[in-house]
């Protein structure tokens, strides 16, 4: 059995402030450990961004005052420097997991987390959108779906979402998968990312390419 798990020492658990154990299934879970110690075991759920590349991929994370964090590292000290860098940047982390103690790995299984198969490279999205847009997406595709078919003959072929101010670009991300499909009343639609910001475009174009998503 690959030796994993979770464990704080209470020290620890203080010093990263929010920390709490086995949080619930579905919440974002970063695993700062290099690819071969991912791919050899890991928590389906989880999100595979090495501790050297956390810093530039911070962009790729939920806004920190809308969803809370938990890091995996291989000992104490990667988990520690994980949390220590978000918290830094405004994230909560509200668990931090050791992935050298079976013991508390089999707490995590017991609150509901599944292992991946071994060998599994597949990584979780770390991203989402803001949470507005999540709550009211289905919403506003129905009212636009209303609209078109009072308005239209028939649903035109091709819509545009703008997504203004895109910043990092998960908003745009969300809305082209929501829409890969068609919906709102239309068959299809493009989603254009807008921003005075170069940087914001370049990550937003990173992070589209990484989520294999059309903006």
């Amino acid at each position: 059995h690959y030796q994993h798990g979770v464990a704080l020492a209470s020290a620890f658990v203080l010093a990263v402030g929010t920390a709490r154990f086995a949080p619930p299934p579905g919440t974002i879970m970063v695993d700062v450990r290099l690819p071969r110690a991912y791919a050899a075991c890991h928590l389906l759920g989880a999100s595979s961004i090495p501790l050297a590349e956390l810093t530039p991929r911070l962009f790729e994370l939920p806004a920190p005052s809308e969803d809370e964090l938990a890091v995996v590292g291989a000992d104490a000290d990667e988990a520690r420097a994980a949390c220590e860098l978000l918290e830094q940047r405004g994230w909560t982390v509200c668990a931090v997991l050791d992935a050298s103690d079976t013991a508390a790995w089999d707490a995590f299984a017991a609150a509901g987390w599944r292992e991946a198969p071994p060998g599994s490279t597949d990584s979780a999205p770390s991203w989402r959108a803001n949470a507005f847009l999540r709550a009211h997406l289905d919403n506003a595709l129905g009212a636009a779906a209303e609209e078109v078919a009072r308005a239209a003959e028939k649903p035109p072929t091709l819509a545009l979402a703008l997504d203004l101010g895109t910043g990092n670009g998960r908003d745009a991300v969300h809305l082209a998968h929501a829409l890969e499909h068609g919906g709102g009343g239309c068959d299809a639609w493009r989603v254009l990312a807008v921003d005075n910001h170069r940087g914001a475009l370049s990550r937003c174009e990173a992070l589209a390419e990484r989520a294999s998503a059309r903006v």
